[in-house]
């Protein structure tokens, strides 16, 4: 396994922090029952 310097680690939490977060705010969005709220719920894992 490759290692990661704390920095690199920092950075990319802070980037998988950020996804997650739009992710959240765009399944808000979404209808429910719609094929978009559906995939994300599926692939994403939101909600």
């Amino acid at each position: 396994m490759t290692d990661f310097s704390k920095e690199e680690l920092v950075e990319a939490r802070q980037a998988l922090r950020s996804l997650t977060g739009k992710c959240e705010k765009a399944f808000g969005k979404l209808e429910e029952g719609t094929a978009q709220h559906t995939l994300m719920k599926k692939q994403a894992g939101c909600a």
